[in-house]
């Protein structure tokens, strides 16, 4: 038994008596043991190896039937999958407790035929069981069946979402970015495993005929099922995470209109319910708009071979792969203010942000939710920007000005300490407040707006459809500007705190001199050699002299920095250009000589 194996472990969630199912070499199937769990982990030489890393799914064919009086579904997935390096005794999936398995079976690509197999569904596990160890490289295809309900996640968060209603048809949605599709069908779920991303999905969905249903990439059919029943079928032919494969069904009037962007003409679709048409309507306007304002900060849109879809969901907001969820709590107007001034304007923040998933998210992926904060920092930086752009740059400021507020020097954009986390424990207020504040400083420093936005574009070329990593960022960003980065992201990523710039720009006579203290955190009363410190920034001085305009490129270390400037004559209009864009408490004056004239900033 597993000579060259010396022993097997259960991760934390595996049951306490195990039976060894692995072999050596093919051969006959042991009989299931009573009680035992499976073996989801090898130990060999000191390395662990998680079972559900040791294969790779290629593709996923999902049917699902949902019952129109319920929140319950019934299905089947097939799974097509590739062994890697190493052999694996057992094949394991995601399938959350909501889930019942009925059946599950195998088949190879020499041989079409379905074997039924037997499986475990245990502690969010689908174990299933071969007659012999799969070796490395080996292909099939696993075929399961399944019913499922509606459960509260442990994050309070619900997988689907469902309403009836006694006046008509009911509807349904899935918000899976925080639930997991392992909640939805069995899964190798990117709520855990991020790194491993189908090639391409299928949905074939069948609902009430009266409902009108929205999925992943584009519908390619539609069929009369049981009585009452139609299946409409859609194919995404792209790599996309399990989180973003989610679907939609109601009773929707659905509006068409065509974008042209920057390669391909793409067809834009509004599923509004009645009671808020005129509601959702108004936000058909912004949307060729903001399709220009993302493509040209961002890149070419990803998806140009696959319509857009917004629709009026349950859930408060969600982003999948071509279609975006916009809360039907974002359409209702403010009753503490005119009808026409803020219906929608809720609606037009959540749309920006979940449309820049289109790019960071889905176009593109991290490989650990370690970098789960390049998905929603991303997003929320490109939402600020387009504030700006349509509200103004005092709009901008202000955004940031309120957001700052929800910093905690305590917070990481590294939320994970390791990179085997789930996507619950990559959450918290840091990515979406703290991450856009620290792009926004990230640009002052490379203080040249053709290589940010260029490398920006750039990195969405190089990785569209792929794993990406924050270092893979930083490679990038260096390559646009020279400059290696990172001690950045290692100062904002990887620690805590936040930068606080004390000090003084006088004017003496025609010298300019500089005191400016770097401290980490807001500790501002404890002696330079107690307080805490780690951040290196640059800032610009500017002044005049006359009528010549002059600039100095401050360079400031952790701790004191100071510097005498010599000039031709008195310098004025002094100006200290770029703190406005760093996170951070910041208290800096500009003491002007008595007679300039200037005024203290």
């Amino acid at each position: 038994m597993l000579q060259h194996l010396p022993s097997i472990v259960a991760r934390p969630w595996a049951a306490s008596v195990l039976c060894v199912v692995a072999s050596a070499a093919p051969g006959p199937e042991p009989p299931l043991c009573q009680g035992a769990q499976f073996v989801t982990e090898v130990r060999v030489v000191h390395q662990v190896v998680d079972l559900r890393e040791a294969y790779d799914v290629q593709a996923y064919d999902l049917a699902l039937e949902v019952d129109g009086q319920g929140p319950n579904w019934s299905g089947r997935v097939t799974v097509e999958l590739q062994v890697g390096e190493k052999a694996i005794p057992n094949l394991y999936l995601d399938a959350g407790s909501g889930l019942t398995i009925q059946g599950c079976s195998w088949s190879t690509g020499s041989d079409s035929a379905t074997i039924p197999r037997k499986f475990k569904h245990e502690d969010g596990l689908l174990a299933v069981r071969f007659p012999a160890t799969l070796q490395a490289g080996a292909s099939g295809t696993l075929h399961v069946r399944f019913t499922g309900k509606s459960l509260h996640s442990d994050r309070r968060r619900t997988a689907v979402h469902w309403v009836g209603s006694k006046i008509g048809p009911g509807r349904i949605d899935c918000s899976l970015q925080y639930a997991g599709a392992h909640n939805v069908f069995p899964c190798k779920s990117s709520f855990y495993h991020p790194e491993d991303v189908p090639n391409r999905s299928a949905l074939a969905l069948t609902v009430p005929k009266d409902w009108v249903p929205v999925g992943p990439g584009s519908k390619v059919s539609e069929t009369p099922a049981s009585q009452g029943y139609a299946t409409h079928r859609f194919e995404l032919n792209h790599p996309t995470p399990t989180w973003a494969l989610g679907f939609a069904a109601g009773p929707y009037k659905v509006r068409r209109f065509p974008w042209k962007g920057d390669h391909d003409e793409v067809q834009v679709e509004l599923y509004r319910l009645a009671e808020h048409q005129e509601s959702f309507d108004e936000l058909a306007h912004i949307i060729p708009g903001l399709l220009e304002h993302h493509e040209r900060i961002f890149g070419a849109y990803p998806f140009p071979d696959h319509r857009l879809a917004i629709v009026e969901t349950l859930a408060g907001s969600s982003a999948n792969a071509t279609w975006i969820g916009v809360g039907s709590g974002a359409l209702v107007p403010s009753k503490k203010a005119g009808k026409s001034k803020h219906r929608g304007r809720r609606a037009v923040r959540i749309l920006s942000h979940e449309l820049g998933h289109a790019w960071w998210g889905h176009g593109l992926h991290v490989g650990s939710w370690r970098d789960n904060w390049m998905h929603e920092s991303f997003a929320s930086y490109g939402a600020l920007l387009y504030l700006g752009q349509e509200s103004g740059k005092e709009a901008e400021v202000d955004a940031y000005r309120r957001i700052a507020g929800e910093v905690s020097y305590k917070h990481r954009l590294a939320v994970c300490e390791s990179g085997s986390q789930c996507s619950a424990t990559s959450i918290n207020n840091a990515l979406w407040f703290k991450g856009p504040w620290v792009l926004r400083t990230l640009r002052s420093q490379v203080d040249n707006d053709e290589h940010w936005f260029g490398a920006l574009a750039d990195f969405q070329r190089q990785y569209r459809f792929q794993a990406i990593s924050t270092d893979d960022f930083a490679r990038v960003l260096g390559e646009h500007t020279g400059t290696p980065w990172d001690q950045f992201f290692g100062e904002w990523f990887e620690g805590s705190g936040l930068p606080s710039i004390v000090g003084t720009v006088r004017m003496d006579g025609n010298k300019l001199l500089v005191d400016l203290e770097n401290r980490k955190d807001r500790i501002t009363t404890l002696p330079p050699s107690k307080t805490p410190r780690n951040f290196h920034l640059n800032l610009k001085l500017r002044w005049k002299e006359g009528t010549q305009a002059h600039e100095r490129k401050l360079r400031l270390k952790p701790g004191l920095n100071t510097l005498a400037i010599d000039c031709s004559r008195e310098p004025t209009n002094v100006e200290l250009v770029g703190l406005e864009s760093i996170l951070g408490p910041h208290e800096v004056e500009i003491i002007p000589l008595p007679h300039s004239g200037l005024t203290n900033r």
